[in-house]
């Protein structure tokens, strides 16, 4: 068990210009039963010292400096260091507005495994937040039931949602994978294993931004296909561990595969020789994992049969 209630967990890569808005948002509140844990993920910039001056300032801010091996690895680190009874997880170009902690609070008093918070959301430099979706208020206490709900509607991000520590803990080793791209998705699907129930909560204080400059979506590499080909791999054997094989579950690998197609084809443009060198080392080319992806889209049926045959020319014109 945690000695206080909440550990707040925040990655950063050069983020100067963000750092105090996030972390000012958090420190007026009134609540105070929680620990904030600060990953400098090898900055390059000011991140480090101004880290730094929040620590020494505030004695429930800890900040660790490691080097530079993404946003997962910084997530992990800082589940390995936390202390709190449940972790949030919080991006650090984002911020929380005064009634957050009241609505954790709220939602904590029905007692659960893993509880979904709305969300608002904007577009960078633009004013207006508005909610992301609307969550029906509910408790969902049957294992099938959880895993229709979150295939289905919730999944992807880890900042809308409150984690059991003692789980991420004690199953640590479950994340000893290297991802970028898909990391909450990934984060979500591992820690889902162990939940028996969750707690809807339609609550949105925590404000997203989309597309800064630190947003991870903005950098796509070649080595981003291997992320996808890691989350699938990570599916495949979700379905295997908890029986959970529904057109549901279908239907979310199918977007997870869209979403890997999409980002093949833009590397194919951009580097197309290395490109293809990189995608023969892929897992997911093996005819054993095609197979097991069911598509109803006609792109995505053509996506597939190109890929299996390796056709890359054509698939880059697409």
């Amino acid at each position: 068990m945690g000695n206080m209630l909440l550990s707040i967990i925040i990655p950063i890569y050069n983020a100067e210009n963000f750092i105090n808005k996030i972390l000012d948002s958090i420190l007026i509140r009134n609540f105070k039963d929680y620990e904030i844990i600060l990953i400098n993920d090898g900055s390059n910039d000011k991140s480090k010292d101004i880290c730094d001056e929040y620590s020494k300032k505030y004695g429930y801010i800890s900040c660790y400096h490691i080097e530079n091996r993404g946003c997962f690895k910084a997530r992990v680190y800082g589940i390995k260091k936390s202390k709190g009874k449940y972790i949030v997880f919080m991006d650090v170009d984002d911020f929380i507005n005064e009634d957050y902690f009241e609505n954790i609070l709220l939602a904590l008093k029905k007692k659960a495994d893993f509880y979904f918070l709305n969300n608002k959301i904007n577009k960078y430099n633009k004013y207006k937040f508005i909610e992301e979706r609307y969550l029906e208020n509910k408790f969902i206490n049957n294992k099938k039931d959880v895993y229709d709900y979150y295939f289905s509607s919730a999944s992807g991000a880890v900042w809308n949602k409150i984690y059991l520590g003692d789980i991420l803990r004690e199953n640590i080793n479950d994340f000893n994978v290297n991802i970028s791209i898909g990391d909450d998705y990934y984060i979500n699907l591992i820690y889902l294993k162990y939940v028996n129930n969750i707690c809807i909560s339609n609550t949105s204080s925590y404000n997203h931004v989309v597309n800064t400059s630190v947003s991870i979506s903005n950098k796509i590499r070649q080595e981003n296909i291997s992320d996808l080909d890691t989350l699938l791999e990570a599916i495949f054997n979700f379905r295997i561990v908890a029986s959970y094989d529904t057109p549901i579950l279908d239907k979310y690998i199918e977007q997870r595969f869209e979403s890997f197609c999409g980002l093949v084809r833009r590397n194919l443009k951009k580097d197309r020789r290395d490109t293809v060198k990189f995608l023969k080392r892929t897992r997911l080319f093996t005819l054993d994992n095609l197979n097991k992806i069911k598509v109803t889209k006609i792109k995505n049926k053509i996506y597939k049969y190109l890929l299996k045959y390796r056709l890359w020319n054509i698939l880059s014109k697409l």
